[in-house]
């Protein structure tokens, strides 16, 4: 049988939309300071508080479902911190999942960016009374409105059509939404999913966790920790954490560094460097409540973001030295980026041309796209090629009918921060 390579002009490949965020690091978040029931955590004329949740119930969502593996995902990461794990919380996820409808229904994402005046939130947090899906104005009030008995509410949510596992790693790989939701205090979540629209992580406590011991410390990536993402696309962050940075002329930095201690303490810094594995500096923003444009961050995190992607399959090298509320404190770390494109189902992959396809695609930045695409087929054939749907996940291959003969689909897949890190694959389409 001859085969002739022909590019397929004919498709139309939807790239990654880029994904809408704001929230986090208290951006989204509400408290009845005199209802709330804080812990000391290890401020310096009291112990810590012992109380962070080692165990929780299982969740009650769909094995398949996004929100279960956003619930994971989050949850895996607070623990291997040493921050207390959350509780899957019903009213949390009903609050979430009436924000995300009233997202949708008054397109709040095309003011994701602007404040509303009467919240002091960003308009993609508050709601309006009167207009269509209304439950609160803020996130406590929605979270109270749906039955949750907590003193304080937070959340996290994603505009555009990113799935809860994407909106989960993003906002981990970020600024304010991993300040967000790598909040020591918090006890509670409730997630929600509305499929091309909106997805929202709402968060609370009514007693504020607490943390291990007093001389807590926590980073993000962890010490050890491998497949960390490269990549983050700083200016889809609202708000925006490095503003000057004009994202036409750079669309990514490097993945930050966190380090945090107690909640309540004060984190002074007198160095936070990172060097790659020859033991360069790596040039990096420093955030701090001092510093942090947005003055969103707590007095006790720093961020450390490096200016430029970071390099895919690299152990990087972490040192900080300052305070812990007047005590010194140095620490230092290490963690390992994603080394390549890994694609699920992997392999040299076979449909029908009836059949529909899913791609799950991850890359060290977390971004793809895909770039070329060609088609093997007998000369004169001509059966009709599948069509494609892309997403920030992977996309979809749906067949376009029965095919006459045997067609050979070549895919290019890139990262998108590292144009040059790619991944060849074929998808078999038979008769």
């Amino acid at each position: 049988m001859v085969f002739k390579t022909i590019p397929n002009i004919a498709l139309s490949l939807l790239l990654p939309l880029g994904l809408a965020a704001c929230g986090g690091g208290g951006d989204g978040s509400t408290a009845n300071s005199g209802q709330t029931q804080a812990c000391t955590n290890g401020s310096s004329n009291a112990p810590a508080c012992d109380n962070h949740q080692v165990s929780v119930p299982a969740p009650t969502y769909a094995t398949d479902a996004n929100e279960l593996i956003a619930f994971n995902q989050i949850n895996t990461i607070r623990q291997k911190m040493g921050i207390g794990l959350l509780a899957q919380n019903g009213a949390l996820d009903t609050a979430a999942a009436a924000h995300a409808n009233y997202i949708k229904v008054n397109n709040l994402c095309s003011m994701k960016a602007s404040v509303d005046p009467g919240t002091g939130l960003l308009w993609i947090h508050s709601e309006t009374v009167g207009k269509p899906g209304f439950t609160g104005a803020v996130p406590l009030s929605r979270a109270n409105a749906a039955g949750y008995s907590g003193s304080y509410g937070s959340e996290v949510a994603t505009c555009g059509s990113a799935s809860s596992q994407f909106a989960a790693n993003w906002f981990i790989n970020s600024v304010y939404h991993r300040a967000g939701l790598l909040n020591p205090a918090l006890r509670d979540v409730g997630i929600a999913v509305l499929p091309g629209a909106a997805n929202v992580i709402a968060t609370g406590y009514k007693i504020e966790a607490g943390v291990p011991v007093a001389s807590f410390v926590g980073t993000y990536p962890f010490d050890g920790q491998t497949g960390v993402t490269t990549g983050f696309k700083h200016a889809v962050e609202s708000p925006r954490p490095l503003p000057d940075i004009n994202p036409v002329d750079q669309r990514f930095v490097g993945n930050p560094v966190s380090i945090q201690v107690a909640n309540g303490n004060t984190l002074t810094v007198s160095s936070f460097e990172l060097f790659d594995p020859a033991g360069n500096k790596l040039s990096a923003r420093l955030l701090t409540a001092a510093t942090d444009p947005a003055r969103k961050l707590k007095s006790s995190a720093a961020y450390l973001v490096p200016l430029k992607p970071l390099a895919a399959g690299q152990t990087y090298r972490v040192v900080f030295t300052g305070t812990d509320n007047g005590l010194n404190l140095t620490k230092s770390w290490s963690f390992t980026t994603a080394d390549k494109i890994d694609l699920l189902p992997a392999g040299n992959l076979v449909m029908k041309g009836t059949d529909t396809l899913r791609i799950t695609v991850k890359t060290p930045s977390g971004y793809w796209s895909i770039k070329n695409y060609s088609v093997d087929r007998v000369p004169g054939d001509m059966s009709p090629s599948p069509g494609f749907k892309d997403d920030q996940d992977g996309t979809t291959i749906t067949g376009s009918g029965a095919v006459s003969n045997t067609l050979v689909l070549h895919l290019m897949f890139y990262d998108r921060a590292d144009p040059a890190i790619t991944l060849a694959a074929t998808v078999t389409v038979t008769p």
